[in-house]
């Protein structure tokens, strides 16, 4: 019961921020910036990836490379 007051109350206030920011025209820079904080997220999500990617990689190299010269032996 309380998580749904809670729930109430948060859906509340930002119904009544976003409500305000349209009354004073600045809901189009919030949608800029939230469509900014999007791009940004979504590229340092993908550089993310690609860094543990390219680790990973360079780990399975290494590996292969220790038991190659350790059965070359």
């Amino acid at each position: 019961m309380k998580d749904l007051i809670l729930g109430l109350f948060v859906g509340a206030a930002i119904g009544y921020v976003v409500g305000m920011a349209k009354e004073r025209g600045t809901m189009d820079d919030l949608c800029d910036e939230v469509n900014d904080l999007g791009r940004r997220t979504k590229r340092l999500f993908k550089n993310a990836v690609d860094k543990t990617k390219n680790q990973a990689e360079y780990l399975k190299d290494s590996a292969e490379y220790e038991i190659n010269k350790a059965q070359s032996m």
